[in-house]
Protein backbone atom coordinates (compact mmCIF):
# COMPACT_ATOMS: atom_id res chain seq x y z
CA UNK A 1 0.00 0.00 0.00
CA UNK A 2 0.97 3.64 -0.35
CA UNK A 3 1.25 4.07 3.43
CA UNK A 4 3.64 1.12 3.72
CA UNK A 5 5.82 2.53 0.95
CA UNK A 6 5.85 5.95 2.59
CA UNK A 7 6.79 4.33 5.90
CA UNK A 8 9.66 2.55 4.20
CA UNK A 9 10.78 5.83 2.65
CA UNK A 10 10.65 7.51 6.07
CA UNK A 11 12.90 4.81 7.53
CA UNK A 12 15.25 5.16 4.60
CA UNK A 13 15.47 8.95 4.54
CA UNK A 14 15.09 9.85 8.21
CA UNK A 15 15.64 6.97 10.63
CA UNK A 16 18.70 5.37 9.02
CA UNK A 17 20.69 8.62 8.62
CA UNK A 18 19.89 9.59 12.21
CA UNK A 19 21.77 6.46 13.29
CA UNK A 20 24.59 7.30 10.88
CA UNK A 21 23.60 4.38 8.68
CA UNK A 22 23.93 5.16 4.99
CA UNK A 23 21.30 3.42 2.88
CA UNK A 24 22.71 1.12 0.20
CA UNK A 25 21.91 1.68 -3.45
CA UNK A 26 20.17 -1.70 -3.68
CA UNK A 27 17.77 -0.67 -0.89
CA UNK A 28 16.88 2.60 -2.59
CA UNK A 29 16.55 0.89 -5.98
CA UNK A 30 14.13 -1.62 -4.47
CA UNK A 31 11.97 1.21 -3.12
CA UNK A 32 12.13 3.01 -6.49
CA UNK A 33 10.92 -0.20 -8.14
CA UNK A 34 8.16 -0.64 -5.54
CA UNK A 35 6.80 2.85 -6.21
CA UNK A 36 6.84 2.03 -9.91
CA UNK A 37 4.84 -1.15 -9.37
CA UNK A 38 2.38 0.86 -7.28
CA UNK A 39 1.89 3.24 -10.23
CA UNK A 40 3.48 6.19 -8.44
CA UNK A 41 6.42 6.94 -10.75
CA UNK A 42 6.72 10.51 -9.52
CA UNK A 43 7.85 9.16 -6.14
CA UNK A 44 10.32 6.87 -7.89
CA UNK A 45 11.81 9.89 -9.65
CA UNK A 46 11.94 11.94 -6.42
CA UNK A 47 13.84 9.18 -4.65
CA UNK A 48 16.19 8.74 -7.56
CA UNK A 49 16.99 12.45 -7.60
CA UNK A 50 17.63 12.43 -3.83
CA UNK A 51 20.32 9.77 -4.05
CA UNK A 52 23.31 12.13 -4.54
CA UNK A 53 22.15 14.14 -1.48
CA UNK A 54 22.17 10.89 0.50
CA UNK A 55 25.70 10.19 -0.62
CA UNK A 56 24.65 7.21 -2.73
CA UNK A 57 26.31 6.76 -6.10
CA UNK A 58 23.85 5.88 -8.85
CA UNK A 59 24.81 2.91 -11.00
CA UNK A 60 22.90 0.99 -13.66
CA UNK A 61 20.96 -0.69 -10.83
CA UNK A 62 19.09 2.45 -9.76
CA UNK A 63 18.90 3.85 -13.30
CA UNK A 64 17.23 0.62 -14.46
CA UNK A 65 14.75 0.78 -11.58
CA UNK A 66 13.68 4.35 -12.35
CA UNK A 67 13.53 3.68 -16.10
CA UNK A 68 11.14 0.79 -15.56
CA UNK A 69 9.01 2.83 -13.13
CA UNK A 70 8.75 5.65 -15.68
CA UNK A 71 8.01 3.39 -18.63
CA UNK A 72 5.32 1.46 -16.75
CA UNK A 73 3.28 4.64 -17.01
CA UNK A 74 4.07 5.17 -20.68
CA UNK A 75 6.32 8.19 -20.16
CA UNK A 76 8.73 7.43 -22.95
CA UNK A 77 10.00 11.02 -23.35
CA UNK A 78 11.04 11.10 -19.68
CA UNK A 79 12.67 7.70 -20.09
CA UNK A 80 14.70 9.00 -23.04
CA UNK A 81 15.86 11.96 -20.95
CA UNK A 82 16.84 9.63 -18.10
CA UNK A 83 18.78 7.39 -20.47
CA UNK A 84 20.60 10.42 -21.93
CA UNK A 85 21.39 11.58 -18.37
CA UNK A 86 22.76 8.12 -17.61
CA UNK A 87 25.19 8.40 -20.53
CA UNK A 88 26.08 11.99 -19.57
CA UNK A 89 26.78 10.86 -15.98
CA UNK A 90 29.22 8.25 -17.37
CA UNK A 91 27.10 5.41 -15.96
CA UNK A 92 27.52 2.40 -18.24
CA UNK A 93 24.19 0.90 -19.35
CA UNK A 94 23.98 -2.87 -18.97
CA UNK A 95 21.91 -5.55 -20.68
CA UNK A 96 19.02 -4.95 -18.29
CA UNK A 97 19.02 -1.23 -19.19
CA UNK A 98 18.53 -1.97 -22.87
CA UNK A 99 16.01 -4.76 -22.36
CA UNK A 100 14.00 -2.44 -20.09
CA UNK A 101 14.06 0.39 -22.64
CA UNK A 102 13.06 -1.87 -25.54
CA UNK A 103 10.25 -3.31 -23.40
CA UNK A 104 9.05 0.13 -22.35
CA UNK A 105 9.20 1.72 -25.80
CA UNK A 106 7.40 -1.33 -27.16
CA UNK A 107 4.73 -0.86 -24.49
CA UNK A 108 4.27 2.70 -25.78
CA UNK A 109 4.38 1.47 -29.41
CA UNK A 110 7.37 3.74 -30.04
CA UNK A 111 9.17 1.35 -32.35
CA UNK A 112 11.59 3.92 -33.77
CA UNK A 113 12.87 4.54 -30.25
CA UNK A 114 13.02 0.80 -29.52
CA UNK A 115 15.09 0.17 -32.64
CA UNK A 116 17.40 3.07 -31.84
CA UNK A 117 18.06 1.55 -28.42
CA UNK A 118 18.64 -1.86 -30.01
CA UNK A 119 21.29 -0.23 -32.20
CA UNK A 120 22.82 1.63 -29.24
CA UNK A 121 23.60 -1.69 -27.56
CA UNK A 122 26.36 -2.48 -30.06
CA UNK A 123 27.77 1.05 -29.78
CA UNK A 124 28.15 0.55 -26.02
CA UNK A 125 29.58 -2.95 -26.31
CA UNK A 126 26.52 -4.72 -24.89
CA UNK A 127 25.56 -7.99 -26.57
CA UNK A 128 21.81 -8.73 -26.92
CA UNK A 129 20.48 -11.94 -25.41
CA UNK A 130 17.43 -14.07 -26.21
CA UNK A 131 15.34 -11.86 -23.90
CA UNK A 132 16.32 -8.82 -25.99
CA UNK A 133 15.11 -10.49 -29.17
CA UNK A 134 11.91 -11.76 -27.56
CA UNK A 135 11.22 -8.29 -26.15
CA UNK A 136 11.72 -6.68 -29.56
CA UNK A 137 9.59 -9.40 -31.14
CA UNK A 138 6.80 -8.76 -28.65
CA UNK A 139 7.05 -5.01 -29.28
CA UNK A 140 6.47 -5.49 -33.01
CA UNK A 141 3.51 -7.80 -32.33
CA UNK A 142 2.06 -5.22 -29.94
CA UNK A 143 2.49 -2.57 -32.64
CA UNK A 144 0.57 -4.80 -35.06
CA UNK A 145 3.48 -5.18 -37.48
CA UNK A 146 3.67 -8.95 -37.90
CA UNK A 147 5.98 -8.70 -40.90
CA UNK A 148 8.66 -6.96 -38.83
CA UNK A 149 7.98 -9.34 -35.94
CA UNK A 150 8.51 -12.35 -38.17
CA UNK A 151 11.72 -10.81 -39.49
CA UNK A 152 13.08 -10.60 -35.93
CA UNK A 153 11.87 -14.15 -35.25
CA UNK A 154 13.61 -15.50 -38.37
CA UNK A 155 16.83 -13.59 -37.66
CA UNK A 156 17.28 -15.07 -34.18
CA UNK A 157 19.18 -18.27 -35.14
CA UNK A 158 21.60 -16.27 -37.31
CA UNK A 159 22.28 -14.00 -34.33
CA UNK A 160 23.12 -17.06 -32.23
CA UNK A 161 19.80 -17.48 -30.44
CA UNK A 162 17.45 -20.38 -31.09
CA UNK A 163 13.82 -19.38 -30.81
CA UNK A 164 12.46 -20.62 -27.48
CA UNK A 165 8.92 -21.23 -26.31
CA UNK A 166 8.50 -17.53 -25.46
CA UNK A 167 9.44 -16.56 -29.04
CA UNK A 168 6.88 -19.00 -30.42
CA UNK A 169 4.17 -18.00 -27.95
CA UNK A 170 4.50 -14.32 -28.88
CA UNK A 171 4.53 -14.95 -32.63
CA UNK A 172 1.61 -17.41 -32.51
CA UNK A 173 -0.43 -15.03 -30.38
CA UNK A 174 0.18 -12.27 -32.93
CA UNK A 175 -0.93 -14.47 -35.81
CA UNK A 176 -4.04 -15.71 -33.99
CA UNK A 177 -5.13 -12.19 -33.03
CA UNK A 178 -4.66 -11.11 -36.66
CA UNK A 179 -6.73 -14.05 -37.92
CA UNK A 180 -3.73 -15.72 -39.57
CA UNK A 181 -4.52 -19.26 -38.47
CA UNK A 182 -2.43 -20.98 -41.13
CA UNK A 183 0.75 -19.21 -40.02
CA UNK A 184 -0.03 -19.98 -36.38
CA UNK A 185 -0.54 -23.69 -37.12
CA UNK A 186 2.75 -23.75 -39.02
CA UNK A 187 4.62 -22.42 -36.00
CA UNK A 188 2.87 -24.86 -33.65
CA UNK A 189 4.06 -27.65 -35.93
CA UNK A 190 7.61 -26.26 -35.84
CA UNK A 191 7.50 -26.24 -32.03
CA UNK A 192 6.60 -29.92 -32.00
CA UNK A 193 9.46 -30.75 -34.35
CA UNK A 194 11.91 -28.89 -32.13
CA UNK A 195 10.63 -30.59 -29.00
CA UNK A 196 9.32 -27.34 -27.55
CA UNK A 197 6.25 -27.75 -25.39
CA UNK A 198 3.19 -25.63 -25.96
CA UNK A 199 2.49 -23.57 -22.88
CA UNK A 200 -0.83 -22.44 -21.49
CA UNK A 201 -0.08 -19.01 -22.93
CA UNK A 202 0.10 -20.48 -26.42
CA UNK A 203 -3.22 -22.27 -26.01
CA UNK A 204 -4.75 -19.10 -24.51
CA UNK A 205 -3.79 -17.20 -27.64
Amino acid sequence: SHSMLNHARCILLATMPSFSIAPEEATVAALIAAYGKANIPQESVKLFRLMPDLGIARTALSYNAVLKAILCRGREAMARRSYNAMIADAVTPDLSTYNTLIWGFGLCKKMEAALRVFGDMKDHGVTPDVTTYNTLLNAWVRAGDLESARKVFDEMPGAGFAQNSVSYNVMIKGYVEAGKGEEAVGLISDMGEKGLRLSEETFAA
